[in-house]
């Protein structure tokens, strides 16, 4: 039996392939398996402004403050991390009202510490009149985006 360099390169080629397909699924599983939870902290500080406008709806601009320590979240397999800090409340209209207040891209490993006061940067409001003397939670999600697997 004569082997050609095309035969011996195939054969290089499959098996690197091959290793490098079992490296990927050992990777997805050890980081879904791997995941911790942050420790994080979300506080409203002031409303800013509440205004009702002309045709009745609400629209509010809030400051909070937010401590977040995703270090433990961060592993060797996350290329980046979203943030999104939501608010979250129910009206007679509506089962469940969310409204993204603030979000953040971290790519690095050395920002995963995050300290911030800041105010609302999407509108916040609602359509009629639910948000004055209601209850509203603010609810802190991150979704790390893996270098390979599944987003958790």
């Amino acid at each position: 039996m004569t082997h050609n360099w095309n035969n011996r390169l195939n054969s290089v080629i499959s098996h690197g392939l091959q290793v490098l397909g079992i490296l990927s699924a050992i990777a997805c599983i050890h980081t879904y398996l791997n995941h911790e939870d942050p420790i994080v902290e979300v506080a409203l500080q002031n409303v800013e402004k509440f205004r009702r406008l002309p045709n009745g709806n609400e629209q509010v601009l809030v400051s909070f403050d937010l401590n977040a320590d995703l270090s433990k979240s961060w592993n060797w397999n996350t290329k980046y991390m979203w943030l999104v800090v939501t608010a979250e409340y129910s009206t007679n209209r509506n089962k469940l009202v969310e409204t993204v207040l603030w979000d953040h891209l971290v790519k690095s490993r050395n920002d995963t510490v995050i300290d911030v006061h800041t105010k609302n940067e999407y509108a916040f409001g609602d359509q009629g009149a639910g948000l004055r003397e209601n209850l509203v939670n603010f609810v802190f999600t991150w979704c790390p985006m893996p270098y390979v697997g599944m987003l958790m």
